[in-house]
């Protein structure tokens, strides 16, 4: 599994605190190499992955990962933001 890290997950890890990042690594990581993790399908094909209070979200598609957003859970409850990162997967897809 190969991952491909959008810009504004890039930007979202750069946001966290040293720690978080550490442990958002060793998830992503970890969901690479052994494809375990706290996963959960949220909505057609996007999948996040829960790291503490913070949630990876990614679609993954034949071998590459595309790992779109890293959000407190706070914020990644509202529909906006559903729909934002399903209209990301569309535009992949059309790619």
């Amino acid at each position: 599994m190969t991952f491909l890290l959008s810009p504004q997950f890039k930007k979202d890890v750069n946001k966290l605190p040293k720690s978080v990042r550490k442990r958002v690594r060793k998830a992503l990581y970890r969901l690479r190499d052994e494809e375990r993790g706290e996963i959960k399908k949220v909505e057609d094909d996007l999948w996040r992955l829960r790291v503490g209070d913070y949630r990876v979200y990614y679609y993954p598609k034949n071998n590459d990962t595309y790992v779109l957003r890293v959000l407190h859970r706070r914020h990644v409850y509202r529909r906006e933001t559903i729909k934002a990162l399903l209209k990301r997967i569309n535009r992949l897809e059309e790619q």
